[in-house]
């Protein structure tokens, strides 16, 4: 387990995917700050509250699904591109998704800032591939 507090940023409609998350994620990383968001637009407008009324505050992973209802993983991320907030360039953004269609992989290509593309359910290789633990 790792002190190393970090906040996390989980955007994903699936209740039971972001609850599996969030424990292995805690599991890893006790001290975590993990936010869930169930839309893009959910996650869009707590940012930009965050940025507002915290401007120091930042993200240092978000994990997107890219399927979702009110605003999508796209959505999301053509938003996230223009937002502007301290420390952006430090968050690692990481497609989590079910999707496993190669246009959707060449999309998100598109997105220099995108640092992988994992197919969830996130798990314990997953999560050291992400956080760059050590086994």
């Amino acid at each position: 387990m790792q002190n190393k507090a970090i906040n996390v940023l989980l955007i994903d409609d699936d209740d039971l995917n972001n609850l599996i998350s969030t424990r292995y994620i805690k599991k890893y990383f006790a001290n975590s700050n993990i936010t869930a968001c169930l839309n893009g637009k959910i996650a869009i407008d707590l940012i930009t509250e965050k940025k507002a009324t915290q401007p120091t505050f930042g993200y240092d992973y978000i994990l997107l699904d890219l399927h979702m209802p009110v605003m999508n993983g796209w959505e999301f991320l053509e938003n996230y591109t223009y937002l502007s907030m301290v420390g952006k360039e430090k968050c690692e953004v990481f497609l989590l998704t079910s999707s496993v269609h190669d246009e959707d992989k060449l999309r998100a290509s598109n997105y220099p800032f995108i640092k992988d593309y994992i197919i969830k359910p996130l798990f314990s290789d997953k999560i050291f591939k992400i956080f760059n633990l050590v086994e």
